[in-house]
């Protein structure tokens, strides 16, 4: 739908016919009076046979339509009249019609190996379809997008809105998100329609159980500053926005007037390329705290090495222990225990995935977790026609079994160690156990139906475990609907076991969000009030969490709630179809006994993962001359610690 400037609202509709099969599109003009003024067929729609999704539609300053889809767009008049076409061969454009100073724009998106994803901005004919020469995009791209109106051409650049002058290449920002009350879980990906200098509205989005909520929000400037005052606590990181309990959290904290301070958001990963660079957007993080210019709070930053030091971040072990602290006993302490660096917590998981082997126990013994050497032995007792671990490629099997690697690192000192019999064992059992490439019997499989549409898809790896054809493959588990279906694949037969260490941990915990204190903060305390209200906060927005919450009776919620709603599912589907083959691998019946065991999980597991992406990249790349048995482990390991050893000094 759109509306042109006599507020009439056009439509464009999928349209099928009966007699031939095919869909097409049909164009319906209602005056604002509400009155059907036409209604027609467009020619040739740009549209394959196989359409899937209705394509975007705009309207251009003299009432002419552009319908936007199959990588083109073209242009039509009001009677369905097809008038031209424009194309960017190799190309896909996106997107309406962007004007400025008289001329007009379209934007495309395409791939390459050697640049990877591009945007360009390129001058239109709309008449020839003729295309001038390209003005390079990506960040328009990659922050959503851009809406062109009488004010300019404006973009959410995720921390706000700025008006873009496509000729000289500058932006600037019109407002900061931070100077609103909008969760950035819906703005990050807004689009932004100004009104005037004190007004504008925004279309953002969410998602829930029932699909893609859409928002339609009305800013307006206040006349004073209602938090004026307040001392502002800054949360740092990168993707904040994609954290919707967080976001959610954000908003409320910031409208209770009881609240101490108000929170705002730097997001390290705003204002980035469609190909941005994680690793960059980190270390200028980094270089803000050592700066002194740094953040008050850390967000997602559990599991990252070089955040685990002193030098940038506080013990919070000191603050749950302390006179405004937590009771231990509401959350599942081993997990904050696991996340311990020397005995000091410099981030508070909030919530996790449980990662590791799940076994069949017709084949392995179920001690709760496995050492190097009960790994291999298990690996020899393997009757014949059956696979012992699932299909992994070295490079992705040594990057897991480094998940369970002790302590390796310490940029507090400023050290590494990878010259050491854990490290060597996990060289060799790569070696051993990891493949060239998946199996042809295991992995997904698919079958591609045109459109970008998948169907009939098939995890083989599951297929193999389940006809007890395989004793191991990974898991992990991040709802109670995970552990149900992972556990019934072969009913009564399953535990799991984690990925084999030096001590037999069992499962790990995978930090997917956390919180943490800046050792540079001036608000210490308030930064802890805020983490510590959050601990608190039981965020209900989506009805499903895709993770598992440290907070006791949270989990609890979290679990009944879904395990309530699968089951109703469950006896609707049994009683309508009878067969419930077409929900095989998403659709299983969870029971009591499924969270008692997924707690006790949680409850049990002892070591989290961490890791340095730089240096498993040194030991992935160094190591690949081992597996091919060109280099020797003593050569690998010594060019290992060397490497990472001046990756350490240099952070």
């Amino acid at each position: 739908m759109a509306m042109d400037k006599d507020g009439n609202v056009l439509i464009i509709s999928n349209d099928f016919d009966v007699e031939t099969g095919k869909e097409s599109l049909r164009l319906t003009i209602i005056d604002k009076e509400g009155n059907e003024v036409q209604n027609v067929m467009l020619q040739n729609p740009p549209v394959s046979e196989e359409m899937t999704t209705v394509p975007q539609m705009g309207i251009l300053p003299d009432g002419r339509i552009t319908v936007c889809g199959s990588s083109k767009m073209t242009v039509y008049d009001r009677d369905g009249n097809r008038l031209s076409e424009i194309s960017d061969f190799g190309r896909t454009i996106e997107g309406d019609v962007i004007a400025q100073d008289g001329k007009n724009y379209i934007l495309s998106t395409g791939f390459s190996s050697e640049g990877g994803f591009t945007a360009q901005l390129k001058e239109v004919d709309l008449d020839s379809g003729k295309l001038g020469d390209p003005i390079q995009a990506d960040k328009l791209f990659a922050t959503g997008r851009p809406v062109s109106t009488n004010e300019g051409i404006f973009v959410n650049f995720g921390s706000g809105c700025s008006r873009v002058d496509i000729k000289s290449g500058t932006t600037e920002e019109i407002f900061n998100w931070n100077d609103t009350d909008v969760s950035r879980s819906i703005a990050r990906n807004a689009s932004i329609y100004p009104k005037n200098d004190d007004e504008l509205f925004a279309l953002g989005h969410s998602l829930s159980l029932t699909g893609n909520n859409i928002y339609l929000i009305r800013l307006k400037r206040a006349e004073k500053n209602p938090h004026a005052g307040k001392k502002m606590i800054v949360i740092g990181g990168e993707g904040i926005g994609g954290d919707a309990a967080i976001s959610t959290f954000i908003e409320e904290y910031n409208r209770d007037t009881s609240a101490k301070a108000r929170a705002v958001i730097i997001d390290y990963s705003d204002n980035d390329s469609i190909n941005s660079d994680s690793d960059a957007a980190r270390q200028a993080l980094m270089l803000d705290i050592l700066s002194g210019v740094g953040p008050d709070i850390l967000i997602g930053m559990g599991g990252k090495t070089a955040f685990e030091n002193p030098d940038i971040m506080l013990d919070l072990n000191t603050f749950i222990d302390g006179p405004q602290g937590l009771d231990r006993d509401e959350y599942f302490d081993n997990i904050f225990r696991a996340e311990e660096k020397n005995g000091k917590l410099y981030n508070i998981p909030l919530r996790v995935m449980l990662f590791g082997l799940e076994v069949n126990t017709k084949y392995i013994t179920n001690r709760g977790g496995w050492t190097y050497d009960e790994f291999e032995n298990s690996a020899e007792s393997i009757p014949d026609g059956v696979s012992f671990l699932e299909g992994m490629p070295n490079e992705l099997l040594l990057t897991r079994l480094l998940y369970s690697l002790p302590d390796s690192v310490d940029y507090a000192a400023k050290t590494v160690d990878f010259q050491n019999d854990d490290m060597k064992r996990i060289l060799q059992l790569t070696k051993k156990y990891g493949v060239k490439e998946i199996p042809k019997d295991e992995g997904e499989h698919s079958e591609y139906g045109g459109e970008g549409i998948y169907y009939d898809s098939v995890d083989y790896t599951d297929v193999k475990f389940q006809t007890e054809c395989l004793a191991v493959k990974e898991s992990t588990l991040s709802t109670i609907n995970d552990f149900a279906y992972q556990r019934q694949l072969v009913p009564g037969q399953t535990a799991f076991l984690g990925y084999p260490s030096s001590d037999g941990t069992g499962m790990s915990s995978y930090c997917f969000s956390s919180l943490g204190i800046v050792a540079t903060t001036k608000y210490a305390d308030l930064a802890w009030d805020f983490i510590r209200s959050f601990l608190q906060f039981s965020y209900d927005g989506s009805g499903i969490q895709y993770t598992l919450s440290v907070n006791r009776k949270t989990f609890e919620k979290e679990c009944e709630d879904e395990m309530n709603r699968n089951n109703a599912l469950y006896e609707k589907a049994m009683k309508e179809y009878h067969d419930l083959s077409i929900y095989e691998g998403y659709l299983v019946w969870i029971s009591r006994e499924d969270i008692d065991t997924l707690r006790e999980l949680m409850s049990t597991s002892k070591r989290s993962v961490s890791f340095d992406s730089d240096i498993t990249a040194i030991i992935c790349e160094e190591a690949a001359g081992y597996f091919a048995g060109d280099r020797s482990e003593e050569d690998v390991l010594k060019t290992i610690q060397n490497r990472a050893s001046m990756v350490v000094k240099e952070k």
